[in-house]
């Protein structure tokens, strides 16, 4: 069964009438942001039971950050046995200034950051998942390269390929890439190989499988996906940089106007002689010690973290215009092509006729 997209689609792309319709069915981008939510939310569940808090990797990256006010204390958190308490933080002596309870509770803050920053098993079974679905795609591929269809040119199963990869693939394989290597910077690459486990326990066998299977699972797809980023990507990026500049700007006037109503408010309280708000929980407010007024920076660090991790959609979004700019198609037409070319009826007709599609997707939403 052949793919019946739009009509004036299929005559720029020959990729989407050829191949059968159980290999390649385009998503809606809506699925791709739906995906990469429920991924989202899976991290946060995972860092709930194991770090007792609800940020994610890249949100706790930008609070070590913003909250890092000094070189020493990321050095000083390295010392477990100085760190200060709760106690020492809320009984600390009436004759110690302010500033230094302030540096102390931010290296407490600092510590108890730094270890929610771990190579674990959620970054291996991703990795896993994202593996199995890169050489279930090579397979796929090698169907393409000995097919004696006429359409069937290098050039076509050199794009087909990846126009899979970037559309089921890549947003996933981005987000837990990012996650590994800046757990691995933080940590250096000599903490994340040493374990506490005895030699030749069932601990140690699978802390060392853990870091294998990541390893070779980013390495692997990032073989796989470099090519067509020298090739598809990077060019599209250039031409088509003023969405990367929109979204960019968009970015950075959301994250002022927050500033700016947050300092409004702050004004009008403070003209209003409001009583301020009693400070938080130690234990209760995001799991840390983050006061009332610290918030604009906690949410400051959510912000950045979206935009980063959703930088990628654009990426991919990249790549799908090159399937129809190479093929002769013009520079706005691409866009509205690839825009139509994305159904959401059609997806889901072609989805309910194909149980390998729906292992796809499945694989793409866990």
């Amino acid at each position: 069964m052949s793919n019946s997209y739009n009509r004036s689609v299929v005559t720029v792309n020959p990729l989407l009438s050829t191949f059968p319709a159980n290999e390649i069915n385009i998503q809606p981008y809506w699925i791709v942001i739906l995906e990469l939510i429920v991924l989202q939310f899976c991290q946060r569940i995972w860092h709930h039971f194991t770090y007792n808090t609800w940020f994610t990797t890249l949100e706790i990256a930008g609070l070590i950050k913003i909250f890092q006010k000094n070189p020493t204390d990321l050095n000083s958190t390295n010392q477990p046995a100085s760190l200060p308490t709760d106690e020492t933080i809320n009984n600390s002596p009436s004759n110690t200034s302010n500033s230094n309870v302030d540096i102390t509770a931010d290296r407490y803050r600092l510590t108890k950051l730094l270890n929610m920053i771990a190579i674990d098993y959620f970054d291996a079974v991703n990795c896993l998942l994202i593996l199995g679905h890169a050489i279930w795609y090579c397979v796929i591929q090698s169907t393409c390269i000995v097919s004696s269809s006429s359409v069937a040119t290098p050039w076509n199963c050199y794009n087909a390929f990846g126009y899979r990869l970037f559309n089921y693939v890549f947003v996933s394989y981005c987000t837990t890439a990012l996650n590994c290597v800046y757990k691995t910077y933080i940590q250096g690459y000599k903490e994340v190989i040493k374990t506490d486990a005895e030699r030749g326990s069932f601990r140690w066998l699978i802390h060392y499988a853990s870091l294998i299977i990541i390893m070779v699972g980013l390495v692997f797809v990032t073989c796989l996906i470099l090519p067509f980023f020298l090739t598809n990507v990077l060019p599209m990026f250039v031409i088509y940089i003023w969405m990367s500049v929109i979204y960019l700007g968009t970015s950075s006037y959301l994250i002022f106007s927050g500033f700016t109503a947050y300092d409004d408010i702050e004004e009008l309280r403070q003209a209003k002689q409001l009583p301020n708000d009693k400070p938080p929980d130690n234990e209760n407010c995001c799991s840390f010690l983050f006061s009332l007024e610290e918030m604009p920076k906690v949410a400051l660090s959510m912000l950045l973290a979206f935009l980063i991790t959703t930088f990628p959609i654009l990426l991919s979004i990249f790549f799908n215009y090159t399937q129809y700019f190479y093929y002769g198609d013009g520079y706005l037409k691409s866009i509205d092509d690839d825009y139509n070319s994305r159904d959401t009826s059609q997806y889901f007709s072609l989805l309910q006729n194909s149980s390998k599609q729906i292992l796809h997707s499945v694989l793409n939403f866990v």
